[in-house]
């Protein structure tokens, strides 16, 4: 009974020394709407970081690896540009291969439009208005992509801003929530249970 205790402590000892991910800053600007450059830097905590290596989810499946150990504490960064296609940008994210610290704001993810446009309808992460075409999301985890819809400022339509996917199946969900509950209602009077 003590060794199995033991070596659970053990075991959290070790998982606090792995090398982790302490903070990662993804930085995604545009200047026309038709490329994104990403720089993401990342800074590590634990051990070193022996053989550094990313997952990059594009059209193909990539794996990024850096051609030295990276300390414990040090900070580096990555960068590359990522096509657009038309109105609607999928931007894939390099995903150390190495867990998160997992506490929130530990990612963030800042995106830069081009002046006058803005994210209209779905988006993933969600992410809240800075400024002037910034935007920003806080997570504890790292997605392996970035997605929304560019419009410009004024443009976005009622389809863009209001009828996407996710509000239509929020909206079906509530409704059938709302349908069920009258449902329920109009059967316990018609039983005699209602008063």
């Amino acid at each position: 009974m003590v060794r199995i205790g033991l070596l659970n402590v053990f075991a959290m000892v070790a998982a606090l020394a792995a090398p982790r991910v302490a903070h990662y800053r993804a930085e995604i600007r545009s200047e026309d709407g038709r490329s994104y450059q990403v720089r993401i830097a990342v800074q590590t905590a634990g051990e070193e970081w022996r053989k550094p290596s990313h997952t990059l989810d594009g059209e193909l499946l990539k794996r990024i690896t850096l051609d030295r150990a990276i300390p414990p504490g040090s900070t580096y960064d990555l960068q590359y540009t990522v096509p657009g296609t038309g109105n609607r940008a999928r931007i894939p994210l390099a995903v150390p291969e190495i867990a998160t610290q997992g506490t929130p704001g530990s990612v963030r993810i800042e995106t830069t439009l081009p002046l006058g446009y803005q994210i209209a309808g779905d988006m993933f992460p969600v992410f809240a208005r800075n400024g002037s075409g910034s935007y920003a999301a806080e997570l504890a985890n790292i997605p392996s992509e970035v997605e929304f819809e560019i419009a410009a400022s004024g443009q976005a339509d009622l389809r863009q801003r209001w009828i996407t996917p996710a509000i239509l199946s929020d909206s079906a969900v509530i409704l059938f929530l709302v349908a069920a509950s009258l449902g329920r209602l109009f059967l316990r009077k018609k039983a005699g249970l209602w008063r």
